[in-house]
């Protein structure tokens, strides 16, 4: 029975990571309707049109419907013509199977459409823009046509999601299956393409080509550090539904998502940043909590596995040893596995005081910053930093205000000037992590 629960736990842990996507893939729209409304129907070339290509993630499949909103932002158009990577049984695309055979495939997909057209443009989701970075790592380049590449959820220096389903798988050693089986119903941990996502690969820029990284700060299978860009768009979710929280698969159907997509396509340009300073701000903080709250999931879940494989390696071993019961067997079990499920839950209450203090000190810097703004004094800096600092005691913050009273740049007419707070708080760790300090930090310019 304990191995039930634990399974149940694993699933439930797994759900929560991938947030309602089967898996890292672009898989997350409705099948496409008999009419024709997937982007995969090739018109013949004309020299004056531009051919835009789209590129599913791991698992996809060519009429899965995933790109039909972006899709629909060029169906008027003569200018552009929309296919999806795959449809074309002459390229084909195994989007389980090695990356490096499916970018090869891309490369010769594009080589061989790109003379019919004015240009060629990529549009990736998920694993679609490692094999675009492949491709490109390949020799695909705009002297082959291409002229912009839209990367949307794209895990670029691997992924840790990846990473940690290959490690477990590996950690089981002769109980593999068991964890393939258990996670059979999210994704195949197994396949090829998972193992490559696994290693990290980073790709040079292509030179002369418009580059745009886009992804949501909810994304709870591309981590922010799987996606590193200087073109990178972090969007904060539309709303608080459920699809809206769903970032991996949710930003394609994202308004702002496909205006960025078109503006890129139809222009050959990256568009100006429209989102303030504040907005920005916002958007990476709730991507570092979103990430944390990942990488705590995924802990989970690798502990609720190998547990699993101990127990199911103790039940041939128990009957061995002990001439027990049934209800022996399974009192003996409880107690082997219970230290670890503690310990399970311990971590999860740490982790949950790290972000409450982490949010505390990001408020508390924005407004000891904000107090100097409009005060242009340290004192009462101090003072509101411990006073937002709350459930966090105020003894123990350390602040840190940069240039601090009495500057050159502080003293006359400060104004103008960029005031940085930073604050500091230690927290008790576990032995073998020793002493954690949780910071915050924000600026100002002096008003006063």
């Amino acid at each position: 029975m304990l191995d039930r629960v634990l399974r149940a736990v694993l699933v439930a842990a797994a759900v929560l990571c991938t947030a309602g996507a089967h898996s890292a893939s672009a898989d997350d729209g409705p099948p496409s309707d008999a009419a024709g409304r997937h982007p995969q129907t090739v018109l013949r070339g004309t020299p004056a049109r531009q051919l835009v290509i789209f590129v599913g993630g791991l698992g996809s499949q060519p009429n899965d419907g995933a790109f039909d909103r972006i899709a629909d932002a060029f169906r008027d158009s003569p200018r552009f013509e929309v296919i999806r990577f795959g449809a074309d049984p002459a390229f084909p695309y195994d989007a389980s199977g090695p990356i490096d055979g499916s970018a090869r495939a891309l490369v010769a997909q594009v080589r061989n459409r790109a003379p019919a057209y004015a240009g060629v443009h990529l549009v990736t989701h998920s694993m679609g823009g490692v094999v675009a970075d492949r491709a490109l790592a390949h020799g695909l380049s705009q002297r082959d046509g291409l002229r912009s590449y839209v990367a949307i959820a794209a895990p670029h220096d691997g992924s840790a999601v990846a990473r940690a389903a290959v490690g477990t798988l590996d950690a089981a050693g002769d109980e593999a299956s068991v964890v393939r089986e258990a996670l059979a119903m999210v994704a195949d941990i197994g396949a090829p393409a998972v193992r490559d996502l696994a290693a990290p690969r980073i790709t040079p820029p292509a030179q002369g080509i418009a580059r745009l990284d886009i992804r949501s700060a909810t994304d709870q299978l591309v981590l922010r550090s799987d996606a590193r860009s200087s073109s990178e768009r972090t969007l904060l979710p539309p709303g608080i539904g459920l699809d809206d929280l769903n970032g991996h698969g949710g930003v394609l159907r994202d308004a702002r998502t496909i205006e960025l997509v078109r503006r890129t396509v139809t222009t050959g340009l990256v568009p100006a940043d429209s989102r303030g300073p504040h907005e920005r701000a916002f958007a990476g903080l709730v991507s570092a909590v979103n990430d944390r709250a990942v990488a705590a999931a995924l802990l989970v879940a690798a502990a609720a596995l190998l547990s699993l494989v101990r127990i199911r390696r103790l039940r041939r071993l128990v009957p061995r040893l002990l001439p027990l019961g049934s209800g022996g067997q399974a009192l003996v079990e409880f107690a082997l596995v219970l230290p670890l499920l503690l310990a399970m839950a311990w971590g999860l209450v740490f982790l949950a005081e790290v972000g409450v203090a982490r949010l505390s000190l990001e408020h508390a810097a924005a407004e000891a910053a904000r107090t100097g703004a409009l005060t242009n004094s340290d004192a009462l800096m101090r003072e509101s930093a411990a006073a937002a600092s709350a459930p966090l005691e105020a003894g123990r913050l350390s602040v840190e205000i940069d240039p601090p009273e009495g500057a050159d740049a502080r003293a006359g007419d400060p104004r103008g000037a960029l005031l940085t707070v930073r604050l500091a708080y230690p927290m008790a760790a576990p032995a073998p992590l020793g002493a954690l300090t949780v910071r915050g930090r924000a600026a100002r310019r002096v008003e006063w």
